[in-house]
């Protein structure tokens, strides 16, 4: 009887059989690249963009890594050799990436830029600039204002008008006079000897 299973051979791609880089890395250019024959190579339209992008503050993302040899199969490393170009777009937002103008270039004209284990720095440019006062001072009172704190959470609703909530203790106890409704049976808890049946204090013999 035939087999009828067959033997499938997978083999994950690492980082230095990809040329050092992979996909969602965090990368820069290296120093001094203008100076590279790959990046000399290039077009000079492709070399005005890159010059573009590299004005930004925001994290460039890898999202492509191509072979200069591509492989037969996926999640094969075989013919991939030493050459490789690298997809690289502008990271918009945490996980968004700008897809739409994203370029390639050699492998060779880019390094991680590590963090470790800690995630990439966020740029100035979309950094929220916003006032922040350590020292809160109480709101102003001004029953002109619809979202005054003072109108919302220290007042109660009488009607159609609204009056001042008592907030404050006055550190004496009121009594409250109650009485149980008519018919209803009394509460009282009768003692613990009229309830239960005292135990015996002897043991029969």
């Amino acid at each position: 009887m035939s087999n009828k299973f067959l033997v499938k051979i997978e083999e994950n791609i690492q980082r230095y059989t990809n040329g050092g880089l992979l996909v969602s890395d965090v990368v820069k250019f290296v120093k001094n690249f203008k100076s590279r024959d790959s990046y000399k190579a290039l077009s000079d339209n492709l070399k005005a963009y890159i010059d573009e992008f590299i004005k930004t503050d925001k994290n460039l993302r890898v999202v492509d890594v191509k072979p200069m040899f591509p492989s037969h199969a996926t999640g094969n490393d075989q013919n991939r050799g030493n050459g490789f170009s690298v997809e690289v777009a502008i990271e918009l937002a945490p996980g968004s990436f700008d897809l739409q103008n994203k370029f390639t270039v050699p492998s060779d004209l880019l390094v991680p830029a590590n963090d470790y284990i800690n995630l990439p720095n966020i740029p100035d440019s979309i950094r929220k600039k916003e006032k922040i006062n350590h020292k809160p001072t109480p709101p102003e009172e001004d029953e002109e204002v619809l979202n005054n704190p003072y109108l919302q959470t220290l007042m109660s609703q009488d009607g159609s008008s609204l009056r001042r909530t008592e907030t404050k203790l006055l550190n004496k106890n009121v009594k409250i006079p109650a009485m149980p409704a008519k018919g209803a049976a009394n509460p009282e808890v009768k003692g613990f000897n009229k309830v239960y049946t005292p135990l015996p204090t002897t043991i029969k013999q």
